[in-house]
């Protein structure tokens, strides 16, 4: 990766975040913070703004040397302290998802920030738990998933409806009828929920037109191979 020019506010108060012996989520955290864009700018088509980064789980993966399963606990647990939100976005054959580092002008200054990181710090020692926030904007609401009639979900959670109706609005699978869908759906329930996610996101990264294939029985070994408790 081309090298940046450049440099990142840290304040010293992250000493007191929870997270600060995590070393995952405390590595992933620095990393968001050094990959995010610092001026607004249109990347593959697609606009990013100021405090944002546009990346695939595959990318973060191999880019920070995590299983998919361990980008997937950093994201949430930073979600989980409001310091990032996150935002699908796709441009014609570019897909990916737009990760956005909560009260970032505020955090790291600039032009027209002035005295805000001074006020930020203030607010981190009034908010412990929530020391260091991340970017710019509220995540856009996305429209909820509307199943066809017969086509009941295996799985409730809000992220599994959401990587579900994203793979229905791609061209490939606008077409499909209810009945490929329950096949599809019945196939990705054989699996756990989390496992589950991962085909459904390789399906839209790849453009392919089903869930599941004859090497989907290696790369689920492998998955729960990698696993990793923290």
């Amino acid at each position: 990766m081309k090298k940046q020019a450049g440099y990142i506010k840290i304040f010293k108060s992250i000493e007191g975040w929870k997270y600060i012996n995590n070393p995952n989520v405390f590595y992933f955290w620095i990393r968001l913070l050094l990959l995010a864009e610092w001026e607004d700018k249109v990347v593959d088509g697609i606009e990013i703004e100021r405090g944002s980064l546009i990346t695939t789980l595959s990318s973060l993966s191999k880019m920070f040397n995590l299983t998919p399963k361990q980008v997937r606990i950093c994201i949430e647990k930073l979600e989980g302290e409001k310091q990032i939100v996150r935002k699908r976005a796709s441009k014609g054959a570019k897909k990916g998802t737009v990760i956005s580092i909560c009260n970032y002008d505020s955090y790291q200054g600039g032009e027209g920030a002035k005295g805000q990181a001074k006020g930020q710090e203030k607010g981190q020692e009034r908010h412990s738990s929530n020391i260091i926030h991340s970017n710019i904007k509220k995540e856009e609401e996305i429209s909820p998933y509307n199943p066809p009639k017969g086509v009941p979900l295996p799985f409730n959670s809000q992220r599994f409806k959401d990587a579900w109706g994203m793979l229905c609005e791609q061209p490939k699978w606008k077409g499909k009828n209810a009945n490929s869908l329950r096949l599809s759906l019945n196939k990705l329930a054989r699996y756990e929920e989390e496992f589950a996610i991962i085909l459904i996101e390789d399906a839209i990264e790849r453009n392919w037109q089903g869930v599941v294939f004859s090497s989907t029985k290696e790369k689920y070994e492998e998955w729960k191979r990698e696993i990793l408790p923290f």
